[in-house]
């Protein structure tokens, strides 16, 4: 498993999310999760971040630090080390230093080795189809969403705080909305006054390409097309570090100058 997994430039790129649900499952679950993600199309980051957490618990065991008492937690720690042994020396950091601080900044998971997005189609509210490549020249953070998602919900209104602030430097907030009926998400949308532009994902093949496992999930996309962090889960995409890190990241890559 270890072999076939270091080998997949995109897959070895899992997010510190699933890495701890990895490894604190069974082995079985473990080998039956690696196996999912080799045979999608895309899974957020394996980050540094992950690789030496695992390894900084070993340490502090070793080093007589926290006591280690259940086999569960050893676990964790030896496949945490695995993964240091196995990945790290296929691991490549591609991206600049100020890119990878403001990366923090927006607390998102940064993608060491960034990859192509996969291009795609789908339909608007207007059934004006529209492709990724649309939004060319901007960078984008592309957001899986639904109405019946309480996360989504909550963290729907600092995007749309966000996309008024940086919409006109250049930066472009695009839902991609999942399994819902075009009448669902359009009230949803129109009723909280969002305004970024929402495609739909009806049968849910956009979001099985990215990955998609449980929503929201956002990737954050330069104009080049390559993904370059991930972020599983909700949060706040309004705070002073977050736009801190917009604006660096519209700076260094010269975006809507």
């Amino acid at each position: 498993l270890l072999r076939d997994y270091r080998f997949k430039p995109i897959t070895r790129q899992l997010s510190s999310y699933w890495f701890e649900s990895i490894v604190m499952s069974d082995l079985v679950h473990l080998g039956l999760r690696i196996f999912y993600f080799q045979y999608s199309t895309y899974a957020l980051a394996l980050c540094k971040y992950s690789i030496h957490k695992g390894l900084y618990s070993g340490i502090l065991s070793v080093a007589g630090g926290p006591s280690v008492k259940t086999f569960r937690q050893k676990k964790c720690i030896v496949f945490g080390l695995l993964m240091f042994l196995f990945i790290l020396p296929f691991h490549s950091q591609e991206l600049p230093r100020a890119v990878l601080e403001a990366i923090e900044k927006l607390n998102m998971i940064p993608f060491h080795d960034p990859v192509q997005a996969v291009d795609f189609q789908l339909p608007g509210f207007d059934d004006q189809v529209k492709s990724l490549g649309d939004y060319q020249d901007k960078l984008i953070l592309l957001n899986f969403w639904a109405s019946w998602c309480g996360p989504c919900r909550a963290e729907m209104p600092s995007m749309q705080a966000l996309y008024e602030n940086f919409s006109p430097r250049g930066f472009e907030i695009l839902g991609i909305n999942q399994r819902e009926s075009k009448t669902i998400a359009q009230t949803f949308m129109t009723q909280n006054n969002y305004t970024f532009p929402t495609l739909l994902d009806s049968r849910g093949s956009v979001g099985f390409q990215y990955g998609v496992r449980s929503i929201p999930l956002s990737y954050l996309i330069l104009p080049s097309g390559r993904i370059i962090a991930g972020k599983p889960g909700a949060q706040d995409w309004n705070t002073p570090a977050v736009q801190e890190g917009i604006d660096a990241l519209l700076r260094h890559y010269r975006i809507g100058q």
